[in-house]
């Protein structure tokens, strides 16, 4: 049922006088049943019981955490404790120095647990909710009844109170669930025993494995993480079905049941009204509403405690870019990026999504992040505001070089298939003269490479493809630190496999001329940054520029002679050698074996033959200097085994 069915079904629900029971609004888990509550529904019933000569006053309760009757009548206590003292005063009339009306007087004055143990202190044999229902008329309340389904109370006697309620007091109650987590009974009694089955190894555990829309049965191997112990423990012990007491108690107390349907879009533009952002970046949030929908729908993920978690992310993520310098035309396209990263890896992690390799959407969005601190950030709740000023600072550059609408290029890709032979020659050539002269950034030249190959491929000549190659290579060799391997990622969407194997051919060729311009323009690089000042931060920023934790498998010491290496060290003040310290551990992780190893230890070996660390006289650098030798002797006995 929509919001707008369940609110015209409750206020005819409190108007119901035929018989005694109480309503359940059910819904999935983070579907937004205690916002609509909330934010909508008690409103609508206060507005409707305003209208009446005597209105009754709705008080909202959440089960959350109750493990006895007793915390839920103490719950229902303090939801009208803002009564008692009115009521206590008319029953005593001049008693007012009563030890009661002393306690209520003060009750509001007070913490929750504070009056507690006053009541406690002073009235140690009080029934605090018998005390409140001889006072009360109960039934001039409406009381809503939250996540029953967390409550760790018997359920029965749950539903004894609510009924005592409904049946003797003539009171309206609405419940808010998840009728299927409470039709769940968790008998933990002997959770330890099937913990122990479970983990018994002995057994022949089978595993599923989806194989082509079908299931193989494998061994799950001999060790069991924590997740496979759960998934064992489910197998021979799974969670019983609705228990008996709660299907006869149920039949009697609930009358109707409403089912939830949330509207997700209007709910989602509620949250961004609410938040503190300033109302351009409401504005775009609210654009990109529809993407997130289409998101959401693509995962069957719509949970809004999810994208609550988002708000909470997103908010934070765009009042950060206010603290960065970014040019007025870019910043609106950054803010749209972060959100878009900020969503994705929001629903990623909250749904526990795991991609496939043949899924083209995920491996799109990981192959396409820019904003890997978004990412650590959405996850483990770690910014790094400098790491998410370089993400955004090359995003900018990265967009300050896409091309218009009326490039030879982007015409070409959008408007082949309406124009003639000639004018699609005329654009490849167009194409051709810009690559020449290095007017398209590199971030797509295999954008370029496809989609000529695609139109060559109609029947065009092929030599346009072979001409673009070459220029491709030829800005490579003139510019190689600007070059990146070239993005893959389009050719996930190429079905015909001869034209595949065609492209896969050139874009391995130009990478190949990448790799190669790269490596010698790192060794220039490295010879470099180790005649500067403070070339060990230099050199971390040069080979890790994301700040990841480890640096990739990167061959760096082979990029220069010991000497020079060595000259370095011996020079380097004691601040930048725990610089390279650091470095070097992510460079080369304690007891882990890399392929660059291989072309790095020799000169490793070299540099440790010439420190001399005993001829140090300053204490500290000496104390320094000798971890770092012990350091650079480990990783070549891990090269070495």
């Amino acid at each position: 049922m929509t919001e707008s069915q369940i609110t015209q079904e409750i206020l005819r629900y409190i108007e119901d006088s035929s018989y005694n029971y109480a309503v359940l609004i059910d819904g999935e888990w983070g579907c937004g049943k205690t916002f609509f509550v909330k934010n909508k529904l008690i409103a609508s019933v206060i507005s409707h019981e305003g209208q009446k000569d005597v209105s009754r006053k709705v008080k909202y309760i959440s089960l959350y955490g109750c493990k006895s009757i007793q915390d839920i009548q103490e719950n229902l206590v303090w939801s009208v404790s803002e009564e008692v003292p009115k009521i206590v005063e008319g029953e005593q009339g001049n008693k007012t120095n009563s030890l009661a009306s002393k306690v209520s007087s003060n009750i509001l004055l007070t913490s929750k647990k504070i009056a507690n143990a006053a009541i406690k202190k002073f009235a140690p044999n009080s029934d605090p909710y018998g005390l409140i229902s001889d006072w009360l008329m109960v039934k001039n309340y409406i009381f809503i009844f939250d996540d029953l389904e967390r409550c760790s109370c018997p359920i029965n006697e749950v539903f004894g109170l609510i009924n005592g309620l409904v049946e003797h007091e003539e009171t309206k109650v609405i419940i808010v669930a998840n009728e299927k987590e409470i039709c769940q009974v968790n008998d933990n009694s002997g959770v330890a025993l099937e913990y122990m089955v479970a983990a018994d190894n002995g057994i022949d555990w089978p595993k599923e494995e989806e194989i082509f829309g079908g299931n193989k049965t494998v061994s799950a191997g001999n060790k069991a993480s924590l997740q496979e112990l759960e998934r064992r423990k489910e197998i021979l012990f799974p969670p019983t079905d609705m228990s008996g007491d709660y299907k006869r108690i149920r039949e009697k107390l609930i009358g109707v049941t409403l089912h939830f349907e949330p509207n997700i879009l209007e709910i989602c533009t509620m949250m961004i009204g609410q938040s503190t952002l300033t109302m351009d970046e409401k504005n775009l949030l609210k654009e990109s509403l529809q993407d997130m929908k289409l998101r959401m729908d693509l995962h069957s993920h719509h949970n809004l405690r999810t994208f609550q978690f988002f708000m909470s992310k997103a908010t934070y993520l765009l009042e950060r870019i206010r603290e960065i310098t970014i040019p007025l035309e870019q910043r609106n396209c950054v803010q749209s990026q972060v959100v878009s990263e900020c969503f994705l890896a929001t629903v990623k992690y909250k749904a526990n999504i795991k991609p496939r390799k043949w899924e083209p959407e995920m491996v799109s969005f990981a192959n396409n992040r820019r904003f890997n601190s978004v990412e650590v950030y959405v996850e483990t709740g770690e910014f790094d505001l400098e790491k998410y000023s370089s993400d955004i600072e090359k995003y900018v550059e990265e967009i300050s070089h896409n091309i218009a609408i009326d490039d030879p290029f982007s015409l070409l890709k959008n408007q082949f298939y309406i124009h003639s032979q000639k004018w699609c020659e005329t654009r490849m050539e167009e194409i051709i003269d810009r690559l020449d002269k290095n007017k398209y950034h590199h971030s797509l030249f295999s954008q370029i490479i496809i989609n000529l190959c695609k139109i060559v491929n109609y029947g065009f000549d092929k030599s346009y493809v072979e001409r673009a190659k070459k220029c491709i290579i030829k800005s490579i060799t003139e510019k190689p630190s600007e070059s990146e391997r070239l993005d893959e990622t389009y050719l996930h969407f190429i079905e015909e496999k001869e034209l595949l194997a065609e492209i896969r051919e050139i874009i391995a060729e130009i990478n190949l001329a990448i790799e190669s311009s790269s490596k010698e323009a790192r060794k220039n690089s490295v010879n470099l940054i180790l005649q500067e000042e403070n070339w060990a931060s230099y050199l971390d920023k040069y080979i890790n520029p994301n700040g990841d934790m480890y640096t990739s498998d990167t061959a760096v010491f082979c990029q220069a002679d010991s000497e020079l290496w060595f000259k370095a060290i011996s020079e380097a003040s004691i601040e930048e050698l725990d610089v390279f310290r650091h470095f070097l551990g992510r460079l080369y992780p304690r007891n882990y074996k890399r392929e660059s190893g291989e072309k790095d230890v020799p000169i490793i070996r070299q540099i440790i033959d010439k420190m001399n660390v005993e001829n140090e006289e300053d204490v500290i650098r000496k104390t320094v200097l000798g971890w770092l030798k012990e350091q650079l002797e480990e990783i070549v006995e891990c090269h070495s085994r």
